[in-house]
Formats: structure tokens, C-alpha cells, sequence
């Protein structure tokens, strides 16, 4: 009797089973793959015993402008994977960002509280309606606002894996790499206040200039310093390195940013209450004591290149890109140079800095110029004080005096 009802059991299984497997079979074949054929690039130190995740015929890399529709979402914008079958097959590679049409997905977008998401986020483990809203995010351009840094991160994480696992490894840099990379910065211009997304976007951001660099031979641009980081940023060692390595002097505005980088530096109120005025004067008296700039000779100790990815599918491998430049950041006496002339300077504007900062301070405004040191004023070409050296040249006589009407000169 067991017998039998193990045998219909087993029978009815097999059914239940081939029925989705069908399915999915006839779903995949409604999608078009797109293959994509690279060889090794980029050296991967593995920090854990697994092995990559690689992607093969069941998925495919959706380019901007290729339309895909998923349960009545359209989404053209691309720079997104896609399974060429309903669902991710047993075994098969599974990146979180990896889009599957047969997950389900709501018709309605989910209230305020249902939008977060968990840490680690992954698009087939989140609910329903939270895939809706991922959905709609994507189709709607990727610019809301209000959008949890958790739909950012699924983004972040196909690109991320597009980027380290396919295009660095032809070693050429790619008009889809810049695409990319011109995505990630907008990403970053419109998500500010997501710290964390901002560290790792910022992190490989900074990657793919240096990679872009070292394969081109480009100049690293000078990165822009909105106010004081955390650690010397990636881009500014290697821009650094590439300086000192042509030969050239540090020019003032690399210096500069090396000190709103550097910690050990003591960075006053005076300093980030006048910070126009004070990189004004510290690039004049940069120029002043050291001409071109400094020159570093390096110690043999060089760059480290890496990143260390945010997707789990990634997780326990860094990248490292191989290049010899000095780290320069690594040097006590340039940084010793650059960092006295950050107090002289800072000392200078102190007294205009605690004007400034007074109740009056705004009310005053235009007169404080006569409180800035002589060498800054002395370079301003159009502000009060300069017009006011012009009008005395245009009116004095040869021997240096003249005569004038008093509400003109006090005018």
C-alpha cells in the first residue's frame, strides 16, 4: 500500500515540477540575448575562498535606448541586467540587481513605510509593490528624490558588476564607460544626503578615473574640494603621482587640495569662513616662496589602487589596478611646507574672519576690505579697493597731487 502512494506522489510531483520549468522555458525565448565576449583584465585579490559569479546566456546587459517591458512598466533609459527567462534558473548566475519578469510586480506603488529597504538589498527578494517602485523609478528617469537609497543601490550594483567583471577587462576604455561614469556622477549630484551610496559611488567614480589614466595616459583632473574629506581621495594620490613622476613642481592648486585632504593639516575658522579669500592668498604666497611650485622627490613607496565593491554577488573581492606612481601623500617634508603656509595664511584673514563673523559683519560688508592683508588687496583687479587705486591714478597730477571736489573723493 505504501508503495503505491509513494509512486503516486512521485507522480504528481514530476508534474507540478514541469509545469513551471515549461513556462519559464517559453518566457525566456520571448526575450532577445544579448552576449557579450571579454577576456581577462584587472588583477582580483579574493579576501574569501569563492569563486566570481559569472554571467552567461541567461541574463543579458540592457544598453540605453533598448526598451524592455516588464508587466506593464516600460524602462528605455537601459544600463540594467535582465534574465532572458521568466525566472533566474537553480544554480545559474544571480546578481541582486538582476531583473527577472516573472517575479511578480503590483499595479500600485507602495505607501511611504513599505518603500525602505534592508541593507543589503536584492530585486528578487523584495516585495511586490517595492519592485513597482523600482520599476517606475527607472522608467521616470532615475531622478526622484524621495527614492530609499536601497532602489539606488540595486541600480549601483548591475553597473558595478557591468563595469569590474566585463568592461575593464579588455583594457581599453569604452564609450560605455564614459556613459557609465557620467551616470554615476549625476546619480551623485542628484542623491546628496545618501552617505553611504555617496562613499561607494564615489569610491569607484574615482577607480575608473584612475583606470581610465593608466590605460590612456591622460592627466587625472584636479578634484574638486567642496569642503574637507576624509582621507586623501584616491584620484588626488594618483593626479599627485603623476606630477611628481613627469618631473613637474606641484602647481599651487594641487598642493591646495592636498591640504583641504590632509587631516594632519589644522584647517582654522578663519580658513573655512573665508574660503575664497583664503585659496586666494595661499596660491599667491604659494607662488611667491616657491615659484612653479615644490618639488618632491619620491621614496620609492608607490600608489595602491583598489576598490572593494558594495554587491553582495561581489562581495570579498577587491580590485586592484597595477601602477607604478609615487604616492607622494606618503611625504612628511612637502606636506610640513604646505601646511605652515596653511597657518601664515590662515593668521592673515583671522582678524577679517572675526569681523565677519560679528552680528555687523554683514552690514559692513563692503568695508571690510580695508582688514584683508595688503598682498590679497593688492591683487583684486575689480572689486572697491582696486577702483578706488584707478580713479587716484587717473586723478593725480605728475608730482602726486591734485584737487577735487570733497563729495567726490568721499563718494
Amino acid at each position: 500500500m505504501w508503495v503505491v502512494v509513494l509512486a503516486v506522489a512521485a507522480i504528481v510531483g514530476y508534474f507540478v515540477w514541469r509545469g513551471p520549468r515549461k513556462h519559464q522555458q517559453e518566457t525566456r525565448a520571448a526575450i532577445p540575448s544579448v552576449r557579450c565576449e571579454v577576456s581577462p583584465r584587472v588583477e582580483t585579490q579574493l579576501e574569501a575562498p569563492r569563486r566570481w559569479a559569472r554571467r552567461d546566456d541567461e541574463a543579458r546587459w540592457v544598453l540605453p535606448g533598448q526598451v524592455f517591458r516588464i508587466q506593464g512598466y516600460e524602462v528605455s533609459s537601459g544600463m540594467v541586467y535582465v534574465t532572458t527567462g521568466a525566472l533566474a534558473p537553480d544554480g545559474a548566475w544571480c546578481d541582486p540587481s538582476l531583473i527577472q519578469p516573472g517575479l511578480s510586480v503590483a499595479r500600485t506603488l507602495p505607501v511611504v513605510e513599505e518603500m525602505k529597504l534592508p541593507y543589503w538589498p536584492s530585486y528578487a527578494e523584495i516585495s511586490p509593490a517595492q519592485r513597482a517602485r523600482y520599476l517606475s523609478w527607472l522608467g521616470g528617469g532615475r531622478s526622484d528624490p524621495s527614492i530609499d537609497q536601497g532602489y539606488i543601490f540595486i541600480f549601483f550594483y548591475g553597473m558595478e558588476y557591468r563595469v569590474l567583471r566585463e568592461l575593464l577587462s579588455s583594457n581599453e576604455w569604452s564609450h560605455e564607460l564614459d556613459s557609465i561614469l557620467a551616470e554615476l556622477r549625476r546619480l551623485r549630484q542628484v542623491y546628496p544626503r545618501s552617505a553611504s551610496f555617496q562613499g561607494y559611488c564615489r569610491s569607484l567614480v574615482q577607480f575608473l578615473e584612475c583606470f581610465r589614466a593608466d590605460v590612456t595616459g591622460a592627466r587625472i583632473p584636479l578634484p574638486v574640494m567642496r569642503a574637507r574629506v576624509d582621507g586623501t581621495p584616491l584620484d588626488l594620490r594618483f593626479g599627485l603621482g603623476q606630477i611628481v613622476k613627469a618631473g613637474e613642481p606641484i602647481p599651487a592648486d594641487w598642493a591646495l587640495a592636498w591640504a583641504y585632504a590632509e587631516r594632519r593639516i589644522d584647517f582654522k575658522t578663519a580658513a573655512q569662513r573665508c574660503r575664497t579669500e583664503f585659496a586666494q592668498l595661499f596660491k599667491l604666497r604659494y607662488a611667491e616662496r616657491f615659484g612653479d611650485g615644490i618639488r618632491v622627490k619620491p621614496d620609492g613607496t608607490t600608489i595602491r589602487v583598489e576598490y572593494r565593491p558594495a554587491s553582495s554577488s561581489l562581495r570579498g573581492h577587491e580590485m586592484h589596478l597595477q601602477v607604478l606612481l609615487p604616492d607622494v601623500t606618503s611625504l612628511k617634508a612637502p606636506l610640513d611646507s604646505i601646511g605652515r603656509l596653511v597657518g601664515e595664511c590662515t593668521g592673515a584673514l583671522d582678524e577679517y574672519s572675526r569681523a565677519l563673523g560679528r552680528k555687523s559683519g554683514s552690514a559692513l560688508l563692503e568695508f571690510l576690505a580695508a582688514l584683508l592683508p595688503r598682498d590679497l588687496l593688492a591683487a583684486d583687479g575689480s572689486g572697491r579697493v582696486a577702483k578706488l587705486v584707478q580713479w587716484l591714478k587717473e586723478k593725480t597730477n605728475a608730482d602726486g597731487t591734485t584737487v577735487c571736489p570733497a563729495s567726490e573723493l568721499l563718494t
